[in-house]
């Protein structure tokens, strides 16, 4: 049993991430990455087998993806990319997605 905070967890094979303000969320008063941040710091604690991020088609393009992937590298994974439309999981509409 890990714990995480003052939470105790399991095993955690997966963590999925995704929501659309990414690491432009100013939830966070001292940085502009404030979701990010978070979601960082939750697999670094919780050193998940994988983990999933979805997020909108220009990421790849920003510095901003290029954060994510330098954290992800520096916490020790390895990953990949891909550019998928959401009709491919049954969506009515075609709105491209990336996904690490």
């Amino acid at each position: 049993m890990m714990k995480f905070g003052r939470h105790k967890l399991g095993r955690i094979d997966i963590l999925k991430g995704g929501r659309e303000r990414g690491t432009g969320d100013t939830s966070s008063p001292t940085s502009r990455f404030g979701l990010w941040n978070e979601c960082l710091r939750l697999i670094k604690g919780v050193r998940p087998t994988w983990v999933i991020i979805e997020n909108v088609a220009r990421l790849f393009n920003t510095d901003d993806g290029d954060r994510v992937l330098s954290n992800l590298e520096e916490a020790g994974y390895a990953w990949g990319t891909s550019l998928l439309g959401s009709e491919v999981v049954g969506t009515p509409h075609r709105r491209p997605r990336s996904w690490i």
